[in-house]
């Protein structure tokens, strides 16, 4: 591998989007190949072995187009499979986890918010994160089942995702939180409609937590201590190509089972609303793209 050696990103769908775009951002000269491994999606549902052998065939892929580095941005595979796949590659291979640690340092109130996907809830690498900051402030959990499939079918502005987001970020106002961390990646793309939702609550006093900058220095550090960032200049016509590929459509999934919501507040999901995988990806990165098919098998 080499300077000009691409950056494998992958999700289950398009939430690591936010943090291939914020690598994009702080190093604008790197190559990346990003993959949304919608074939599979939802992550959360599957065993610890299934995720294994498919993120397994992700990363192969990864070695075989030479990349010199992998950030795998998505919080359940993290969990679930980064042990493993480290021992498969000599390549880094960096994950995402709750920003806790600098809502803990920063917090006043002493008490923080954590937005996440029921698996990241429940799981016990979650569990002994959170109490590992226990004796400094309270961290109060909300699983957000909506969230992911709002994101993934384009509904960021939508009446149904304000009305989920005031579900979900309401109870943790009445608790008095000061730092609210966004516990996986396809929430960063719900920030202006937390703001929003903030706003209209009278809110002006807590700070959003997202991964991508923390994860993006790790990279970057990773490779500097590697002698691998790129040595393109500013002056280069050419900044990093970005390559985009989905496995397949976003299987379908259900959302908000098991929610607390009263008939009248529920949202109802439009089914129907779903982008093609060209409009979604240009969406959320905010210029148009092509999104590639790939197809993973050993």
């Amino acid at each position: 591998m080499t300077q000009q050696s691409p950056i494998g990103v992958f999700d289950s769908g398009v939430g690591g989007l936010s943090i291939a775009k914020t690598i994009h951002t702080l190093m604008p000269n790197e190559n990346v190949i990003y993959i949304a491994d919608h074939l599979y999606s939802p992550y959360g549902n599957k065993s610890t072995e299934t995720l294994q052998q498919r993120t397994s065939l992700i990363i192969d892929y990864f070695v075989n187009r030479g990349c010199k580095a992998i950030v795998v941005a998505c919080n359940t595979a993290t969990v679930h499979t980064i042990s493993y796949l480290r021992t498969l590659t000599n390549i880094p291979i960096i994950g995402v986890e709750p920003a806790l640690k600098p809502a803990s340092e920063l917090s006043q109130t002493g008490v923080v918010g954590l937005l996440a996907t029921e698996q990241t809830i429940k799981s016990q690498s979650l569990l002994a994160l959170k109490s590992r900051f226990e004796d400094k402030v309270s961290v109060e959990l909300v699983a957000c089942p909506l969230f992911v499939e709002l994101v993934e079918q384009g509904q960021l502005n939508s009446d149904v995702t304000q009305q989920a987001i005031k579900n979900y970020i309401h109870p943790l106002i009445e608790k008095g939180i000061d730092h609210l961390v966004l516990g996986c990646t396809h929430y960063a793309f719900l920030i202006p409609g937390i703001n929003q939702c903030l706003a209209e609550l009278k809110v002006s006093s807590v700070n959003i937590i997202e991964p991508s900058y923390p994860v993006c220095l790790e990279l970057k550090r990773q490779l500097e201590t590697r002698a691998l960032l790129s040595d393109k200049t500013a002056e280069d016509d050419n900044r990093g190509q970005i390559e985009f590929y989905s496995s397949g459509q976003m299987s379908a999934h259900s959302s908000g089972q098991g929610q607390n919501f009263s008939p009248d507040q529920k949202p109802t999901l439009n089914q129907n609303a779903k982008l093609s995988l060209n409009e979604l990806f240009s969406l959320l990165w905010q210029q148009a793209v092509t999104v590639k098919n790939i197809q993973l098998s050993h």
